[in-house]
């Protein structure tokens, strides 16, 4: 099943949690912060009861990765090859409204020699612009890799409603830590997250360049 932050969920009697991150679900919704506990609901003939949400038994989660998503990251990861290009790591971003792209960006503080030029940070300032307005509600946010917590302190000011991203990032990803406040009423605002799309050539593309890197003798950096 699948709850409406599109955290894919293992529901069962005795445990719930996230498959994709096999970390216990962030999910306010469908209960709070929980590992080996019981599942907090109860199922019913029409369907899962969840603290007065009801799941009908016949309910069909959407595909975590349809064509739209799969499409739009496709563009990031080329806009991340421009990055890379360039000098930069390689990291892409699209912003989208309504299924038109209104603001794209690569990874470019080198380049501008700007700490917050972040692909994600260039691609919300494009779209706020065309926007007219510096929230975007509704608005979905591509990267190639999992934001750190400038880029989802951004999306969280813009108010965007979905964050898609590619391959996760151990070190400096911050999109767990976002949930976790949010659970603690710390953030005025949530969105849901979608993570995995295009994950392997995203990796791929970042392990590529920093391989490549070390053999010139370049060191590496984020």
């Amino acid at each position: 099943m699948q709850c409406t932050c599109d955290i894919v969920l293992n529901l069962n009697a005795q445990i719930w949690e996230c498959k994709f991150c096999a970390t216990p679900s962030l999910c306010r919704r469908w209960g709070q912060k929980s590992r080996n506990r019981p599942f907090p609901g109860k199922f019913t003939p029409g369907g899962v009861q969840v603290r007065g949400h009801a799941m009908p038994s016949n309910y069909d989660p959407p595909p975590p990765h349809d064509k739209i998503d799969q499409r739009m990251m496709a563009a990031a990861l080329a806009l991340a090859r421009q990055g890379a290009e360039a000098g930069e790591v390689p990291m892409g971003a699209v912003v989208v409204v309504d299924g038109k792209v209104i603001g794209q960006g690569f990874n470019q503080p080198l380049r501008a020699q700007d700490p917050t030029a972040h692909a994600e940070i260039v691609a919300l300032r494009q779209a706020c612009r065309k926007a007219g307005n510096y929230r975007l509600p509704g608005a979905t946010v591509y990267v190639t890799l999992e934001p750190c917590l400038m880029c989802v302190g951004a999306m969280v000011h813009a108010r965007i409603g979905r964050l898609v991203y590619g391959a996760a990032d151990p070190k400096v990803g911050a999109v767990r830590l976002a949930a976790e406040l949010a659970d603690r009423h710390a953030l005025n605002h949530r969105f849901a997250v979608t993570g995995g799309v295009l994950g392997d050539e995203a990796g791929a593309l970042l392990r590529d360049h920093f391989k490549t890197r070390r053999v010139r003798g370049g060191g590496s950096y984020i």
